[in-house]
């Protein structure tokens, strides 16, 4: 009785698993992300490393000392960056980006130098330089995932293209007399000039998307282009080549 009890009470197990196993799932799968779409707008905060302005100082250094006088200069520190962009899908791989950067650089120096007055005496000054530079770019490219974005996982991306740069550089001197302590106005050494430049860029990067809406990510960036800076019936490259390394927020819509 006991092996029959048993017996049945199995079968109707067997059958009651196989019953819900058949039929549908009383409870709905709560989605949470829909597809990614295929454009965001971007932003990025960060920092460059790497323009020289060392032809330009030079020059003014060496220009100094021909005036009797001296001029230390510094070099260009790391400056902040940033960018805001667009980018749009083509495939599960692809996409075309745009953005405009900026960041701003800066040089300074301490000197002194004798200035030579026609049918007069000549003047001992003591000057103070700074060199600034607001770095304006408008850049177009392309980029590739090396693997498919999805959400909740990381997506390293590389991507290049071309640049739209207006260096806008202005140079000023104050200039005090050592004998008098007074201001000397120097026309000649104040400066500011604005040119449009051509120049490349290339980043890698790497993109986690939070949801199918935000994603956050790092990508360093190394820029290319230069621009000229006249002074002294001369002119003198500013390079701007530099690598930036930068945080990045995307909303897609």
């Amino acid at each position: 009785m006991k092996k029959t009890f048993l017996f049945i009470s199995v079968l109707v197990a067997i059958f009651f698993a196989n019953s819900i196993q058949a039929d549908p799932s009383v409870y709905k799968k709560k989605k949470y992300f829909g597809p990614i779409p295929l454009s965001n707008i971007n932003f990025s905060f960060g920092f460059i490393d790497g323009p020289d302005d060392e032809y330009l100082t030079d020059h003014l250094a060496h220009w100094a000392q021909l005036q009797g006088g001296k001029d230390y200069f510094e070099k260009i520190s790391t400056s902040p960056y940033a960018s805001i962009g667009y980018e749009k899908m083509v495939s599960p791989f692809h996409f075309f980006r745009g953005n405009i950067s900026f960041c701003y650089l800066k040089n300074e120096s301490i000197g002194d130098f004798i200035k030579e007055i026609p049918d007069a005496d000549n003047i001992a000054l003591d000057i103070k330089r700074q060199l600034k530079i607001y770095y304006l770019s408008f850049d177009l490219g392309f980029a590739y995932y090396l693997v498919e974005p999805k959400v909740r996982a990381l997506a390293p991306y590389v991507a290049g293209g071309f640049s739209g740069v207006i260096p806008m550089v202005k140079l000023e001197t104050d200039a005090v007399d050592t004998d008098t302590g007074a201001s000397y106005d120097l026309p000649d050494e104040n400066l500011d000039q604005t040119t449009f430049q051509s120049g490349l860029h290339i980043e890698f990067g790497m993109r986690y998307l939070i949801s199918n809406r935000i994603a956050a990510g790092m990508e360093g960036k190394y820029q290319m282009s230069q621009s000229k800076f006249d002074i002294h019936n001369a002119n003198f490259d500013l390079d701007y080549s530099g690598l930036s390394l930068a945080l990045n927020f995307y909303y897609y819509f």
